[in-house]
């Protein structure tokens, strides 16, 4: 999930920041055989059918707007090798977007598990840590009901964690 929630790729491209108003949009990850063509849907509107390309967030300028993206559903710190020998994908994709922090998952997901992980992540950063702390202290709160890492240790943070 997207920490703005937005309610369609027009107003993401405009205010990518914290807003607290308004519900958070729908986000699916979708595999192709191209990962510039790796999506994540967001609610539509008149203009636009909703869907987010890794090749379109490459064209989006997040330097001034962005604090920090989190990539909430199953395994979107996966990429795929190009030719160049650089990963493409969605973390690579909003790094180079100018968000100085991406926080995505290795594996498929709990549902139950992410959903408390998410909870407990944005609870400690609206309380003031940092977001390498954040995420720390949520999986250790995850930890005592999931003892298991495949329930609490999927997300990592790239780029900037202070």
């Amino acid at each position: 999930m997207l920490i703005s929630p937005v309610p369609s790729i027009e107003l993401l491209k405009q205010q990518v920041g914290w807003n607290s108003s308004g519900k958070e949009p729908l986000v699916l990850t979708q595999y192709t055989f191209n990962p510039l063509f790796s999506s994540i849907q967001l609610v539509g509107d008149n203009q636009h059918d909703g869907s987010l390309q890794v090749h379109e967030i490459y064209d989006l300028d997040l330097r001034s707007t962005t604090n920090l993206v989190v990539l909430s559903a199953c395994q979107t710190k996966v990429g795929e090798l190009s030719r160049g020998d650089e990963v493409v994908g969605m973390n690579r994709a909003f790094l180079y977007a100018g968000t100085p922090t991406v926080m995505a998952s290795f594996w498929n997901l709990d549902d139950g598990a992410t959903g408390l992980l998410m909870k407990q992540f944005y609870s400690h950063l609206q309380a003031g840590m940092g977001k390498a702390e954040a995420l720390q202290q949520a999986q250790r709160e995850v930890r005592k009901k999931y003892p298991h890492p495949y329930y609490w240790a999927a997300f990592s943070l790239t780029g900037d964690v202070i």
